[in-house]
């Protein structure tokens, strides 16, 4: 599937290591699946899920990696002497540990700050994730310009997040994928349901990605826009969560009956033209999407 046309733009090599924060999580595991193939490729994480132990190799992993203790951050950080890292370390609005106001403060607000200082005194850039939980969702197609307003906790945690460094990438967006054994987020909940019936919220717009699709994304824009930086915004179109449960239920032929519900009203989409004018990059359709999540799906089962 071609998701990107740069026709005008040559690849640039990345000159040291690149340096993936997060490696258990959604967004971590998945790109690095995608990067693991590259040379000088790292991935950093707390410790392996168990039964993953074949996705890591001891040689590119750092286990016992915390986002609170940044003395061994920065230790890690001057061992890989990374050209770019990633970080793909937050708590989420489904984990428990948002029931731990400081803990969350000090993963999600304080500690991209560190590490953006730290990147910067090393040489190194980062990309940085953000959400669209900064804005309240009361209007939809939200643009980098427009005042933030999240209307949570998590969204007001993740905004004092953002570090505006020259060396920093801050990608506004939200995601869907599949996890290593956990069910924090959509897509694993919806798989779980198989046989029973649940809702669709027809009016919950957002303009989210598929993690295979945000990861092949984010190693386009290190390999091709290396000196951006700044505050974009990065998503697909808008669709309801009612219609993409459907779609991913049709593509992916699960025996799940949907009800559509009007109760929740929300429009947190993002308008990401800013990003797609200055890149030449081209986001996915949720059509292409879906395939993309049925075909991951077949792939899990085989192995």
């Amino acid at each position: 599937m071609q998701i990107k046309n740069y026709s005008r733009k040559s690849i640039v090599m990345t000159k040291g290591p690149i340096l993936i924060l997060g490696g258990s999580g959604m967004l971590g595991h998945t790109l690095w699946e995608k990067a693991k193939d590259r040379q000088n490729v790292y991935v950093a994480l707390r410790r392996i899920p168990p039964g993953y132990e074949w996705l890591f190799p001891l040689d590119r992993t750092i286990l016992g990696f915390e986002a609170t203790n940044f003395e061994r951050v920065l230790a890690i950080l001057e061992k890989v002497e990374p050209s770019w890292v990633i970080n793909c370390i937050g708590i989420v609005k489904q984990s428990p540990q948002m029931q731990d106001p400081v803990f969350v403060i000090q993963v999600n607000s304080l500690f991209p700050h560190q590490l953006a200082a730290a990147c910067s005194r090393l040489g190194a850039r980062l990309i940085h994730l953000s959400t669209d939980c900064v804005f309240s969702g009361r209007r939809g197609q939200y643009k980098e310009e427009d005042l933030p307003d999240p209307s949570d906790f998590y969204g007001r945690s993740k905004l004092l997040g953002e570090p505006i460094e020259p060396n920093t990438l801050i990608l506004r967006t939200s995601m869907i994928g599949l996890e290593l054994g956990t069910r924090h987020g959509l897509l694993e909940w919806f798989l779980s349901q198989k046989g029973k019936t649940v809702r669709g919220f027809k009016r919950a717009i957002f303009s989210g990605l598929y993690t295979g699709e945000l990861s092949r994304l984010i190693l386009d824009l290190i390999d091709h826009e290396p000196e951006l930086a700044g505050v974009r915004h990065l998503g697909s179109e808008a669709i309801s969560k009612y219609d993409l449960l459907c779609l991913i239920r049709d593509e992916c032929q699960l025996p799940i009956h949907i009800e559509q519900d009007d109760s929740v009203v929300s429009d947190r989409s993002l308008d990401s033209s800013k990003i797609l004018k200055e890149t030449g990059i081209r986001v996915p359709t949720w059509s292409e999407m879906a395939r993309s999540i049925a075909m991951d799906l077949r792939k899990v089962r085989k192995e």
